[in-house]
This record gives C-alpha cells, sequence and structure tokens, in this order.
C-alpha cells in the first residue's frame, strides 16, 4: 500500500470511517442505513491533528500539508473547512464502496482485511495497535472495501461504479460538517472553521465559524 492512506484516495478523482447501525448521537454523515457519528468524527480529526505519524500517512509530511492547514482559528480543537472537507469525503467513499459491493455481489474476506491491518501496521512507526481500536477497525474496514473492489472490477470500472454511485447515493451531512452536493465535487465544507464540542472558545453547540447548527 501507498505510505499515504488517503491521499491517494483523493486523488483518484472520486467525489470525497465507517459506523455500522444507529450513531452515537447525531449524525456527522450518513449514507442510507450507515452513518458516522459526530463525536466519531470529532475524535477522528483530532487524532489527525495529535498525532504525527499517523497524520504524514493520511495527509503527508510537514513540507507536504502543513499541520497549520488542517487546524482551524477558533482556538484548541478546531479544524480547517479543507480538513473537514477531506476527512467527510473519505468516510463518503467508505460508505458508499459497501454499496457497490453489495450490488455487484461481492464479499470481502478476512484475508482481505489482514492484508490491509498489515499494511497499517508496517506504515506506523507504533503499528496499527497505536490506534484507537474502534477506530482502526473502522480504518480497515473502509479501506478493504475500495482495494477489493478496485481488485475484483479493475480500475477503469472501478472509477466508473463509483463515480455513479457517489452521484446517486442518499447522502446527508450534518451542517455543522457542510453540505453534499456532487455537481461539486462531493462535500461543500462549511465557510468556517469547525470546533469541537466543549473545547476552549466552543460556544457550546451553536453556529461553529459559520456552519450551521443542525444535523443530518
Amino acid at each position: 500500500m501507498h505510505r499515504r492512506l488517503l491521499l491517494p484516495l483523493a486523488a483518484a478523482g472520486l467525489a470525497g470511517l465507517l459506523a455500522s447501525g444507529c450513531a452515537k448521537q447525531s449524525a456527522a454523515v450518513r449514507v442510507g442505513d450507515e452513518s458516522v457519528s459526530q463525536q466519531e468524527l470529532f475524535d477522528e480529526l483530532e487524532l489527525i491533528v495529535t498525532d504525527e505519524d499517523f497524520r504524514s500517512i493520511t495527509f503527508g509530511s510537514e513540507d507536504q500539508t502543513p499541520l497549520s492547514s488542517l487546524q482551524g482559528t477558533l482556538g484548541p480543537k478546531s479544524y480547517s473547512q479543507f480538513m473537514i472537507g477531506a476527512v467527510v469525503n473519505q468516510r463518503v467513499q467508505y460508505l458508499v464502496a459497501g454499496q457497490v459491493l453489495e450490488e455487484n455481489g461481492i464479499e470481502i474476506t478476512d484475508d482481505d482485511r489482514s492484508a490491509i491491518e498489515s499494511a497499517i501496521d508496517q506504515a506506523l512507526s507504533n503499528g496499527a495497535e497505536s490506534l484507537p481500536s474502534a477506530y482502526r477497525e473502522d480504518l480497515v474496514e473502509g479501506l478493504t472495501r475500495l482495494q477489493v473492489l478496485q481488485r475484483e472490477l479493475g480500475d477503469d470500472e472501478f472509477q466508473r461504479q463509483m463515480t455513479d454511485a457517489l452521484v446517486n447515493a442518499d447522502v446527508e451531512i450534518s451542517s455543522h460538517f457542510g453540505s453534499w452536493d456532487p455537481d461539486q465535487g462531493g462535500v461543500v465544507p462549511p465557510p468556517g472553521p469547525v470546533q469541537a464540542p466543549g473545547s476552549e472558545g466552543d460556544n457550546g453547540g451553536g453556529d461553529r465559524g459559520g456552519a450551521g447548527s443542525g444535523s443530518a
């Protein structure tokens, strides 16, 4: 696997972690029957910003993507529109890939998942076990979905089916994190940085950096 886990997917030209069943709280992202809670999304954003090793395999080195481009201007645990757009797009891809697998009757195996987990383990200096367990499981599942789809369909058909699926998918995004518009490439980030609830400078759940307060 490429040293970076997220950017190559964005570069593939697709618009764009995974939580099955009911979200623990208001959904940040929902695609069909699957959703990602707002807390899970904020946990991922914080992990990327605070874990330099993990950040390097998701957004590249500091020279490629400065930490300052990921952080917002509202104080601690504040994240830029660029970062929100990239992470939410990634989550949507993972969820939509599950639908494309089902439509094609393709199943992923434990061996498929193990191969992805091994690649993550090798990419991180402290290994995959350094990631929170729930997040690690979601990351492995999402990357496995995409890899198996690309392997089974071939590059061109993979691109075609994923692009079509992303255009036609029933995607809902909390207004905290922007909106969904496949005609504009997928996630339209919020107009300002987003701050995690409860952090210093947060206004208690109202408008965060100009983003609305509604949820999907």
